[in-house]
């Protein structure tokens, strides 16, 4: 299964599944801003209606999302911005990798891990 981390979503990506990274205040984040325009504003009605946790190592899986070429996205919540480090990425990264590699997968796009804040 290839993986790969992204800084930007590629929408002709080859990706069946999309991991993002998914902080406390996930209004400032790019990546999520990115994801949500994608999906018409669809994402950020999920995060706003907070059935969706941003705590960190907390993740949601998300089948067939709206405008999005993946069969699946997986959220993973990352906490404050502010605490963000290498540390905090890989064991969210360890979350979400959990819930992706039970089943075969094309390729597994993860976004908003690095470089972005």
């Amino acid at each position: 299964m290839p993986i790969e981390a992204a800084k930007q979503w590629n929408s002709e990506s080859s990706s069946d599944v999309l991991v993002l990274a998914v902080p406390s205040d996930w209004r400032s984040s790019s990546s999520v801003a990115e994801v949500d325009s994608k999906t018409s504003g669809w994402l950020g009605k999920l995060l706003e209606s907070d059935e969706i946790s941003t705590k960190p190592n907390k993740t949601a899986s998300l089948l067939a999302p709206p405008g999005l070429s993946v069969r699946l996205l997986v959220l993973v919540g990352i906490g404050d911005i502010q605490g963000y480090d290498p540390s905090t990425a890989y064991r969210a990264a360890g979350s979400a990798a959990k819930v992706v590699g039970g089943k075969q997968r094309q390729r597994v796009t993860f976004l908003g891990f690095v470089g972005e804040e």
